[in-house]
């Protein structure tokens, strides 16, 4: 299917016509004119989707934008979409949408910001050439570029070991975790079935699938809480394995004849591993910042785990982490603000309207070698300030002690305390949750949460051990009034009423929850909502558009909205909830 898109193009008689009616001027010395499509270039744009597809469009600045008018399609089942445009020489822009969602091209020369966060492909069409290819085929075949994964991905092979005839799926968070999405096959009969995969360098997290049955994969060298009192297998794609591959799964012993080769990943979660040594700055545009931190897929987003501090009073705030290799999205969270560091070299739709910001962590940043049982421990980024972060009193006889050490550093962390006036206790710790880089221990001390008690973590690894202080970390143990010291006073108790506790709270968006007074819906007359309640002649946008859903009942627009070309839901609907709908809906 070929499409024209190469503009109007005029006779040369019209423009001498033109040209004579207007100044008697002579056309002799005019320029030749293109005429018909000889001026056009042919131009195959080619995309090969991660996964199957069910429809492929093309979209871009030579049709409006409009996802839904140039349809791609892949004729041969080669997996690779196509769609020829005519186009006349000049400068594009160009996304391919595959499934509702819109994709950059990432065999595009160069890009363009999008004003989304994310990028547009940039397409220069030359003069002289009369046809051009871009995307996946515009360096090789398409044959040769299903075998070979896009540039930045890496084949990773799974293998899953079933003893027998069964149906088996992979599932993770690189396909939103849809149990029949990803069929893996066993094509040699010998019962372990293999499914190969292009995946960006990054964490990921999966499970396995057979007859129904989510199975975690123990070979894995890591795993996560899966909320559902089990775990998921976790996998980190490093950034540089590109095409050499990857291949992990649940196998007794790898196949000889497995008809893939890779580096075998998976292995005992206690064993040594090489991180990378990270560090975070953020500068406030603002005085008077009191809390800053750092959260991103390496902690789960959590907004007060990873706290930053300005040690030096320089007015720039760090955090250091060692992480494994691989691509990682953060923010800064500053005073409850979540803040996207606009000096990152990449950036990713954080779902909300916004960005957050990429790091690749790759070989430039300097190694951490770190291993159970050598007797060293890694200090850095192991919280030595006093508050409730450390100590929380649960209740008036029970306090709760927390600390954390690096992931897979050291053997065992002890509380060790004296409630003043009393003698020196110890209490072993227990792991509790983990994140990228951290796994956390808990305690629960039974004793009245009004006494004085001073206390100090001791970490044991490989025979040694290291003790926590408001000054560091050392290797004797401090006495008594060089550990930390809680109180009351320093940290203030806040207990949980009982009527509170096992109590179920609502929390209503007025807005969106009743609309029990018409008469005083929205109509956005006041001044800030001025330019930004009309649609353009094309009736689509995606800037401002202020307006008030007619239907209680069509909540459409806030999954994929009509009025924006992107398809992203639509931020700007009111639908006239109000006080008085709330209160008719109270007993």
């Amino acid at each position: 299917m070929i499409t024209r898109r190469s503009g109007t193009v005029v006779p040369l008689y019209l423009i001498c016509i033109a040209a004579i009616l207007l100044s008697a001027a002579s056309c002799t010395q005019a320029p030749p004119v293109e005429t018909g499509t000889d001026s056009a270039v042919r131009v195959t744009f080619t995309y090969r989707p991660e996964g199957r597809a069910g429809e492929v469009y093309l979209t871009g600045s030579f049709n409006n934008w409009d996802p839904g008018a140039d349809r791609m399609s892949d004729d041969d089942g080669d997996g690779v979409y196509e769609l020829a445009l005519l186009l006349a020489a000049g400068n594009y822009q160009y996304k391919f949408v595959v499934d509702g969602t819109w994709k950059e091209d990432p065999y595009a020369a160069s890009y363009a910001d999008d004003s989304y966060g994310g990028k547009n492909s940039v397409l220069d069409v030359p003069d002289g050439v009369t046809a051009m290819t871009v995307g996946t085929g515009k360096e090789t075949e398409k044959t040769a570029a299903k075998k070979a994964a896009p540039a930045g991905l890496a084949k990773v092979t799974f293998l899953f070991e079933a003893g027998g005839p069964a149906t088996v799926y992979l599932a993770g968070s690189f396909n939103n975790w849809d149990q029949t999405k990803d069929l893996m096959t066993d094509d040699d009969g010998d019962g372990i079935y293999t499914i190969t995969m292009e995946l960006a360098p990054g964490r990921y997290e999966y499970k396995f699938v057979r007859d129904g049955q989510w199975l975690t994969d123990e070979s894995a060298a890591e795993f996560s809480d899966d909320g559902f009192g089990g775990k998921n297998s976790v996998l980190d794609v490093p950034a540089g394995a590109g095409t050499e591959g990857l291949i992990i799964g649940m196998v007794e012993k790898m196949p000889e004849d497995i008809a893939v080769e890779g580096t075998r990943v998976g292995s005992d979660p206690g064993g040594e591993k090489l991180l990378k040594q990270v560090t975070f700055r953020f500068q406030p545009v603002i005085s008077g910042v009191q809390n800053v931190f750092l959260a991103g897929t390496f902690n789960d987003w959590n907004d007060s785990k990873t706290r930053m501090t300005d040690d030096d009073g320089d007015g720039v705030y760090e955090a250091m982490l060692l992480l494994p290799t691989g691509r990682y999205q953060y923010k800064f969270v500053a005073d409850g603000s979540w803040i996207t560091d606009e000096s990152a070299p990449e950036f990713a739709d954080d779902g909300f309207g916004g960005k957050n910001s990429v790091l690749i962590v790759d070989d430039s940043y300097d190694n951490v070698q770190i291993e159970l049982g050598d007797g060293i421990m890694m200090h850095r980024d192991i919280p030595l300030v006093l508050d409730y972060s450390m100590v929380n009193p649960l209740g008036r006889e029970r306090i709760a002690f927390t600390s954390r050490a690096h992931r897979n550093d050291v053997e065992r962390v002890d509380l060790l305390y004296t409630v003043v006036g009393g003698t020196e206790q110890s209490m072993q710790m227990k792991p509790t949750e983990q994140d990228a880089v951290f796994q956390y221990y808990a305690a629960v001390l039974e004793t009245p949460s009004t006494e004085a008690i001073r206390f100090t973590f001791r970490y044991t690894d490989g025979g040694a051990a290291f003790y926590a202080m408001p000054g560091g970390i050392g290797t004797e143990e401090p006495a008594p009034d060089d550990m930390f010291e809680y109180s009351i006073e320093v940290i203030r108790p806040f207990f949980t009423p009982d009527w509170a506790k096992g109590g179920v709270f609502y929390q209503i968006f007025p807005e969106r929850f009743r609309n029990g007074d018409t008469s005083n819906d929205p109509d956005f007359s006041e001044p800030y909502y001025e330019g930004a309640t009309e649609l353009p002649s094309s009736g689509k946008t995606n800037g401002e558009y202020f307006h008030l859903v007619g239907q209680w009942e069509n909540i459409g627009g806030l999954t994929r909205s009509p009025y924006r070309p992107d398809g992203k839901p639509d931020y700007y609907s009111f639908y006239g909830g109000d006080i008085a709908g709330v209160m008719e809906e109270l007993p």
